[in-house]
């Protein structure tokens, strides 16, 4: 990897060009130790991260919102280029239904469109805020008709101190 990467960053670099990794649980760069791995084997100002919390819970991590968000920001927080707005939701494995807590192994973990799950949206943004203030956030998952739902849910999260608030999302859609 390191042998096709390394130039691949080079030109990037050259070319003035950012490449944003954005890590996921199911990927191989999927938690904050592998992120910070890549960040400290890849030196690069070219290389920059797609900030998507969602992407990091697992099952049995998604009781722990906070102190997650909290690490994710103060371990990884400067490297963000976007923000991305989506949820994170546990399903019992029975019927379907939203679970709370830690939930049992076989339930699911889905990623609806923001608001529609447990993300704990004023302290992502709070530390969104405090860590890339000049950020705009990508709202994603989303359906064109759940676009507006979607767009105030995540305004009402936004913190006061933005001068920017109503500017701070950009709409679309998938």
């Amino acid at each position: 990897f390191k042998e096709a990467f390394c130039p691949f960053l080079l030109q990037a670099e050259d070319a003035g060009v950012t490449i944003a990794i954005e890590p996921f649980v199911q990927h191989v760069v999927h938690d904050i130790a592998s992120v910070e791995r890549l960040f400290n084997e890849f030196d690069s100002p070219a290389l920059k991260l797609v900030m998507d919390p969602s992407n990091y819970f697992t099952r049995q991590s998604v009781g722990e919102m906070d102190l997650r968000l909290n690490q994710l920001f103060q371990r990884l927080g400067s490297r963000t280029i976007v923000p991305h707005a989506k949820d994170v939701l546990m399903l019992d494995a029975q019927d379907g239904s939203p679970t709370a807590g830690n939930g049992p192994p076989e339930a699911g973990l889905v990623h609806p469109a923001a608001g529609k799950g447990c993300m704990n949206y004023p302290l992502y943004l709070e530390l969104l805020h405090k860590t890339k203030p000049d950020s705009r956030l990508l709202l994603e998952h989303l359906v064109e008709s759940d676009i507006d739902r979607a767009r105030e849910h995540v305004l009402h999260a936004w913190p006061d101190s933005d001068p920017d608030r109503p500017q701070s999302i950009i709409k679309g859609r998938l």
